[in-house]
């Protein structure tokens, strides 16, 4: 893996989880969906893996435990896809538009690259495919308004789904209020949906006044994680972010724009009366038309190309809604016998295109990951217990284990006594250098330089990217608690791109050192 943030997180707060602590704190995304396919996927695991207990076992092999999620995660998905390709021909008869749709995750590469990780984003697919699945089942059923409770809960129980998995889900819960038809059912559909939000994200209620600080406050700022001033939106950089995200795929841009004309263009000729048609097509495309634009708006605030990368599945989408328009539409017409076949011919080349990027795409991990490698194998010989090591790691990871490890503790709040014990077996002399104590970090204690250094011994300093000053602050720190002796400062290996470095600090007696002198 090339980053920690947030598969580690998660990692551990899914563990909790599997072995029954559902007192979880972590409420960031929220995540709740990510971490019980943590903790469902962790037991299937379990079996496999031989010798030891659950946290041993996460402990000693923890990326096999996140490839394990990964590999649930994605069979979601692919098992929502295949509802959805049975469930659209059931209702439309239609083979073409049912191969089609269970083309949605192609339609750009950057959707097969997050696959690759157990990200808010990456799980967010199978519930948006969910919603489909719903729009085409509710669009072809004649007798839904007979039908129209079942259809408000289940439109409501994926909408929860899907903002467990991360709050930016919330354009997706667009498409229903479109197209139920009155207000009543669209107040049960909203009423309905918070109640669903509130059970799969229950730690969100749990730990309410944090999550009220941390989502209140990523609203009013103009930054990402609620830094930036308090002014809502960054006005120089919004407007510049919406851009970036409306050519980030640009057919998907166009074929956004083809569907407003033909909305626009349906409605005048229904309007001249030269034709008819069912208002409940229109409704769908004015709905993703609004979910296409909410998204822009919301990821522009705080800009991230990946956080947009769920809703490129509106490509595959507006086409088959558009399409499904014009086959109602002119049903008597002969033409409409050929259209489906080439909507399908059409996706399998928007998907060709894709190949040469997702060529490019997995090129440029494979050379970052021989980078790591290398970076690894440059500090192999200090990656071990025999050495007193301070670290200071950037969130992204380190080539010390101890980094992801600190990081995800952290966050389990009270529930870091399930891995304090054996981590402090596996690491008893790694220390954490934090700017936000005066003291050195070691598993849930707080250790001043006294506590753990033996002047007559060296010790190793290790800073991130970006955290030089964390070395100038450990220095003085430990200058405060030995101030007779003498810093002497070494590098023992020096990484570039991104640049970290690994010291080593031997003190010295000041009468020693003048006597040498």
């Amino acid at each position: 893996m090339q980053r920690v943030d947030p598969e580690y997180f998660h990692l551990f707060n899914g563990i909790n989880i599997a072995i029954g602590n559902l007192a979880v704190e972590y409420i960031a995304h929220p995540g709740t969906t990510i971490q019980f396919i943590y903790a469902i996927s962790a037991h299937i695991a379990n079996i496999i893996i031989p010798g030891g207990n659950l946290v041993s076992k996460v402990l000693d092999n923890p990326e096999v435990f996140i490839h394990a999620a990964n590999i649930l995660m994605n069979l979601l998905t692919g098992i929502s896809l295949y509802f959805l390709a049975t469930s659209s021909f059931r209702y439309t008869k239609n083979f073409y538009l049912a191969i089609f749709l269970q083309l949605l995750p192609f339609a750009d590469y950057h959707m097969i690259l997050i696959a690759a990780r157990i990200i808010p984003e990456s799980v967010m697919i199978a519930p948006a495919i969910l919603l489909v699945i719903m729009l085409v089942k509710y669009v072809n059923d004649e007798e839904r308004g007979f039908k129209i409770t079942h259809y408000i809960l289940g439109f409501a129980i994926v909408g929860g789904l899907g903002m467990a998995g991360k709050l930016s889900y919330l354009p997706f819960l667009i498409p229903p209020v479109f197209i139920l038809k009155d207000w009543k059912s669209r107040f049960k559909y909203v009423l309905y949906t918070i109640i669903a939000t509130i059970v799969f994200a229950f730690p969100l209620i749990v730990n309410i006044e944090k999550s009220w600080q941390w989502f209140s406050s990523m609203l009013i700022h103009s930054g990402k994680w609620g830094s930036g001033g308090n002014t809502v939106i960054n006005v120089s950089e919004f407007p510049k972010n919406i851009l970036k995200l409306l050519n980030y795929d640009i057919s998907l841009s166009y074929i956004m724009l083809l569907g407003f004309v033909q909305l626009v263009l349906f409605h005048l000729l229904k309007y001249f009366r030269i034709i008819s048609y069912k208002s409940i097509f229109s409704s769908v495309i004015a709905s993703l038309l609004v979910v296409y634009i909410l998204a822009i708006l919301l990821v522009a605030k705080h800009f991230s190309y990946h956080y947009f990368t769920p809703f490129l599945i509106l490509k595959f989408i507006m086409i088959y809604f558009m399409i499904g328009f014009i086959i109602h539409t002119f049903k008597g017409y002969k033409v409409t016998k050929y259209i489906s076949a080439a909507t399908l011919i059409l996706g399998f080349i928007l998907v060709y295109l894709q190949i040469s990027p997702l060529q490019n795409g997995v090129k440029d991990r494979i050379e970052k990951s021989n980078i790591n490698n290398e970076r690894y194998k440059q500090m192999e010989a200090y990656l071990n217990n025999e050495n007193t090591i301070i670290l200071s790691s950037h969130f992204s990871g380190s080539p010390f284990i101890q980094s992801a490890f600190v990081d995800a503790f952290l966050i389990n709040g009270f529930l870091k006594s399930t891995f304090r014990e054996e981590l402090i077996e596996r690491f008893p002399k790694t220390y954490f250098s934090f700017n936000w104590t005066d003291d050195f970090y070691y598993w849930d204690d707080f250790l001043t330089p006294k506590d753990f250094i033996d002047p007559d011994k060296s010790l190793l300093i290790f800073i991130g990217k970006g955290l030089e000053g964390d070395l100038d602050r450990s220095l003085k720190r430990i200058k405060k608690y030995f101030p007779d002796y003498k810093q002497k400062l070494e590098i023992l290996v020096e990484l570039k791109s991104p640049e970290e470095k690994l010291y080593k600090l031997s003190l010295l007696k000041e009468d020693i050192v003048s006597l040498k002198e």
